[in-house]
């Protein structure tokens, strides 16, 4: 059925060719990519998600919503973290090698191996949500590995929501937005406690056990006279009951960007501007307290059919300490780093040549120098082709680089370890995109090699490579005037050096195929409806394989006509109660934090000016 959906166009009853254009003119991509346009005219692969639909499909958080992407695999580590596998290779740590950015920030330090708790944002505090498919370090550096996850927040609108569901959950939030001539001001905050249901099997626990997590997160964006201020922060709680030292984890985040933007000419824009970030993150395993001074800016020049980008950027970060309890016996020397500094320098060009009106040509090259590891480049060459009005063909070659956490840098002594260097990551796209009044498909091939790969755990151990191939397709196409279809699949065929369990065979725990149906439909001016199925097929482990799964979504939206600001929505997550395993793969040996089960909520939204 899924694949059916994809690969033919199903006759549209009747549509909207004016929604499907102003939809067409709102899908941007300026942070990601620094080009204000379309996602299908930019260089890479890219997809926008907006929060109309993440919403209507019954999606609470953006941990939630990024099951959605081609190729994707949503999991959980075991501190509850969201973590996604991309494109048949796997890691178990920074979100699964995703640069996770608020408003084109970073939140997170890296280093620590820890950066998905901003994910669990309540979709309410979200505009859009722009996904890099393939390595972004050409833009954006050191961690931009598999891909880049963007969060743009809202900005224009003032509300109040109030949510709770089944297995003792609730949530709630407000946001705050006011403009006029002189600026903008927006502060939204939002807060969630779960206790569901669910939890690892061994070896943490012989049996599965409730789990307890609150999680609070702050943004903050203004504009004042071309100065800018974004913020965020997120704090986060997480335990396992009736014993609450049994694997908790606790992260305070935060950073702050104060910015300046400048048009001296009509072709010229600049920027400059100087972070502080704070991040203090405990778990049974790590302990680490560090802060960061960033110093950056832009500088973007159009000449003739050529649009260049200068950017660069000095980070100092200092490790106040990181601790590190290896896994194994207790004999085993703990890694400890007090007070150490470290720098890093990057620089990047970037032109983009207009050959002609329909075929422009990417050229970048980005600089980056870590003080403990050395120096990086990382190239990008991307080309897209509009031959027709319906038809645009996309190529790019990327690189990606990984810098190793602290843990795997640093030795007992608090010396860098000899020899120690980035993972890094070569990746081809092809791309060809489809686009008529009320649908759009997308066909991108892929071939991605990874070399340089640490083995866990610590002490650092290089050598290990993997490679993927594969093919993501996506078709969307509205079906009448109040049906909508989204849809995607994707295969991969991966290779992956890093595990004794398989021979040089599949990446531990990861899907060859995976799959997404959308549907949203209204019934009259008052009520939307939203369905997603989210397939996961077989996952290898080795000695054995782990049974695929079909989650399927449900939600139901309602908006009185006498109370038009007011908002009632319902969902219920996983309906049909499929068995669903989150796999991890650490020290070469499979562990599967299992999560139940069928979830549902209810939510009441209330918008003011």
């Amino acid at each position: 059925m899924l694949t059916a959906c994809l690969v033919v166009a199903l006759p549209a009853l009747a549509h909207s060719e004016a929604d499907d254009l102003q939809a067409l003119l709102d899908e941007e991509t300026a942070e990601l990519t620094r080009e204000r346009a379309n996602s299908d005219y930019v260089p890479g692969i890219v997809g926008v998600y907006p929060r109309e639909r993440l919403q209507q499909l019954g999606f609470q958080t953006v941990a939630d919503a990024i099951a959605l992407v081609p190729g994707l695999q949503a999991n959980r580590d075991f501190a509850g973290l969201p973590l996604y596998f991309a494109r048949g290779v796997p890691f178990f740590d920074s979100a699964g090698g995703f640069k996770v950015l608020v408003d084109g920030v970073t939140l997170s330090q890296e280093n620590s191996g820890i950066s998905g708790a901003v994910l669990n944002m309540a979709i309410q505090q979200v505009e859009r949500i722009e996904v890099i498919r393939g390595p972004g370090s050409g833009l954006w550096g050191d961690y931009a590995f598999v891909g880049v996850i963007n969060i743009i927040t809202r900005r224009d609108d003032s509300l109040v929501w109030l949510g709770g569901g089944s297995k003792d959950r609730q949530h709630a939030g407000a946001l705050l937005s006011r403009s006029g001539e002189i600026g903008r001001f927006s502060l939204g905050a939002s807060l969630r406690r779960s206790g569901e249901r669910g939890g690892p099997d061994q070896p943490f626990s012989a049996a599965r056990e409730d789990l307890n997590e609150r999680s609070r997160l702050l943004t903050l964006s203004a504009e004042f006279a071309g100065v800018e201020l974004t913020g965020s922060a997120v704090g986060r709680d997480f335990s396992q009951a009736p014993d609450p030292r049994r694997f908790p984890t606790d992260e305070r985040s935060a950073v702050l960007r104060l910015g300046k933007r400048w048009t001296p000419a009509e072709a010229v824009a600049a920027r400059a501007y100087i972070e502080r970030g704070r991040h203090h993150i405990r778990t049974p395993a790590i302990d680490y307290d560090a802060s960061v001074w960033r110093l950056g800016g832009d500088l973007e020049w159009g000449a003739g059919l050529q649009r260049w980008l200068l950017r660069a950027q000095l980070s100092r970060n200092t490790l106040r300490q990181a601790t590190f309890v290896p896994p194994g016996p207790p004999s085993l020397p703990l890694f400890v780093v007090d007070d150490l500094d470290q720098t890093l320098v990057s620089v990047l060009l970037q032109d983009t040549l207009a050959l002609t009106d329909r075929f422009d040509l990417t050229l970048g090259l980005r600089a980056d120098r870590h003080g403990d590891i050395g120096n990086q480049l990382s190239p990008r060459l991307a080309a897209v082709w509009r031959p027709a009005e319906q038809h645009t063909l996309k190529a790019q070659y990327s690189a990606g680089l990984r810098a190793p956490t602290f843990q795997y840098l640093y030795d007992t002594a608090e010396q860098p370890v000899p020899a120690v260097d980035f993972e890094q990551v070569e990746t081809v796209d092809l791309g060809y995109i489809y686009r008529r009044a009320g649908a759009v498909g997308r066909i991108t091939l892929f071939h991605s090699r990874f070399d340089n790969l640490r083995l866990p755990p610590p002490p650092y151990r290089p050598g290990a490579k993997a490679e993927a191939v594969g093919i993501e397709l996506e078709w969307e196409q509205r079906l009448g005037h109040r049906l909508r279809l989204l849809s995607n699949l994707s295969w991969v065929d991966p290779e992956d050096q890093r595990t004794t369990t398989v021979a040089a065979a599949d990446s531990v725990g990861y899907a060859r195929w995976i799959g997404n149906l959308g549907l949203l439909g209204s019934v009259g001016d008052s009520v939307e409806w939203g369905l997603h199925w989210n397939y996961v097929g077989q996952r290898d482990l080795g000695q054995m394989d782990a049974p695929g799964y079909d989650r399927v979504d449900l939600s139901l939206g309602w908006v009185p006509r006498a109370a038009p600001r007011l908002a009632l929505r319902a969902s219920l997550r996983n309906a049909f109660d499929e068995d669903i395993d989150a796999l991890y793969f650490f020290v070469n040996r499979v562990q599967r934090p299992g999560w139940d089960g069928r979830l549902f909520d209810l939510e009441l939204e209330w918008r003011f000016d």
